[in-house]
């Protein structure tokens, strides 16, 4: 396994939007997706509140996205 973080571009902003759990994975570790904020929702906070965006990969296999940042509000750092 080859863990980065790689900037969000133009060459994988759409990759990143349609990201998901394959239904398998779903079901064994109970990500429910329905509950979750899409990755568009999460790119449009990071232009709100500041934060930044990242896509994950392993090697070249997007396989994840996260942001990080400071919520003024919670006077704290987020993940």
């Amino acid at each position: 396994m080859n863990l980065r973080l790689s900037g969000v571009t133009e060459d994988n902003f759409w990759d990143i939007i349609n990201l998901k759990s394959d239904k398998k994975q779903e079901e064994r570790i109970q990500i429910f997706e329905r509950w979750v904020g899409s990755n568009a929702f999460f790119l449009g906070a990071c232009q709100v509140y500041g934060f930044v965006p990242r896509a994950i990969y392993d090697n070249n296999t997007l396989i994840g996205f996260t942001s990080y940042g400071y919520r003024k509000e919670h006077k704290r750092y987020e993940l």
